[in-house]
């Protein structure tokens, strides 16, 4: 798929666009002064404006008018952008204190002390403790509950932190919040096994708490855990969190970037981005263009099962269509109706639409626990994971 050449040199920043642009003159146009030169002129008020203003038009000499230059592209110069805004490491969630507790400060205000070793810990952390004063003792604060709001960054797609350099066909290194639709990026063909140029069709917007830091032996690039590069020394796609030292990475310009570290870190909620390229699905990201795959595959959905009566009993996740789903659990009720008999009236809504595979094991899990925490009864074949289950499902797939 590439060369094995390691010394690729060529900085992809030698693009850059000068920080004070000029408007350039169209193809094919003239300088207002050479249209003058011809004896053109134009409506008084436009020729006057041409005349003080020559810097801002220009003539066109196929409609013989002067028109405005067209406004220059952002600043995508590497001095300006190529190191993206670097991430905050979070500081410790607040622990919350259950109902009824006080503060370490209140017990001890009440002079009430603890076991030593135990009473030392409460005031090096108090933050992490509370005083119960049903049971007169420290105690731990519970760990934070994970946030199952559908905005989250338990919803959030493979992307980049803002700031993170895109390699475009026509403008160099252009930050990925800067991007727009039908720029055109240099893309990989898997098919044809080429380089193709290939237009942007959809630009994506999340957030993010958690990120990947993929240190190469030349820059650092920051990705949400599950965006997918390809490593040519493994000839395969790689989520960003499953990359190792010592991994090669494709180059636009065919060589490698050998990967030096992987850290993956929680951090302060941050803007994240993506796009989705014409056919190839692929495009080239940092300062020296390593190539990345834009998950495309979006027909997952999350739905919900109802009896006659309305009452919710069942979630469940699928690819097919909703009404052919719900043809095969009533079929499932005929054949085994000792197990799945409660599925032979049951209907299906669909409550979460165009989810990639992670995405859809994650929510079918946080709809059921969400539901069963609301003291909805479920005939579903799995146990409650409990929030340290959760908790391991969002590692793994967000």
């Amino acid at each position: 798929m590439a060369s094995d050449n390691t010394n690729d040199n060529a900085q992809l920043g030698s693009n850059k666009i000068p920080n004070q642009r000029k408007r350039e003159i169209t193809s094919g146009g003239l300088t207002v002064e050479e249209g003058i030169r011809m004896g053109v002129r134009a409506r008084e008020d436009i020729f006057q404006k041409a005349q003080e203003n020559p810097e801002l038009w220009y003539f066109d000499p196929k409609t013989s008018r002067y028109k405005k230059r067209p406004e220059p592209l952002p600043d995508f110069s590497v001095e300006q952008q190529a190191n993206p805004i670097k991430p905050t490491p979070i500081a410790q969630r607040k622990r919350e204190i259950p109902s009824g507790g006080l503060t370490v400060e209140e017990g001890m205000s009440m002079g009430i002390r603890a076991r030593s070793d135990i009473f030392q810990k409460v005031q090096e952390n108090p933050e992490l403790w509370y005083f119960d004063p049903k049971t007169s003792r420290y105690k731990k604060r519970p760990e934070p509950l994970p946030d199952f709001s559908l905005g989250g960054e338990q919803r959030a797609i493979p992307c980049f932190l803002e700031g993170t350099l895109v390699v475009t066909t026509t403008h160099g290194l252009v930050p990925i919040e800067l991007l727009t639709l039908g720029m055109k990026v240099p893309a990989f063909d898997e098919f044809r096994q080429a380089m193709v140029d290939k237009p942007i069709t959809e630009l994506l917007r999340h957030k993010t708490t958690r990120l990947v830091n993929v240190t190469t032996d030349r820059e650092t690039i920051y990705a949400t855990t599950r965006h997918r590069f390809w490593v040519e020394n493994k000839k395969k796609w790689v989520a960003a969190k499953e990359l190792k030292p010592g991994m090669l990475l494709r180059t636009v310009t065919g060589g490698v970037s050998k990967i030096k570290m992987v850290v993956v870190q929680d951090v302060l909620e941050q803007n994240t981005y993506n796009l989705t390229v014409a056919d190839c699905h692929t495009f080239f990201v940092g300062k020296y263009g390593v190539l990345v795959h834009n998950e495309d595959t979006r027909n997952g959905k999350v739905y919900i099962g109802r009896d006659p009566q309305g009452n919710i009993i069942y979630v469940g996740q699928t690819k097919q269509d909703i009404l052919n789903r719900q043809k095969n659990h009533h079929a499932n009720a005929i054949k085994k109706p000792e197990i799945y008999g409660y599925k032979k009236d049951m209907k299906l809504e669909l409550i979460i639409d165009g989810l990639t595979d992670d995405e859809m094991h994650y929510h079918e899990r946080r709809v059921f626990e969400q539901l069963t925490a609301q003291g909805i009864k479920l005939r579903y074949e799995q146990e409650p994971m409990g929030y340290a289950g959760i908790n391991e499902l969002i590692q793994k797939y967000c």
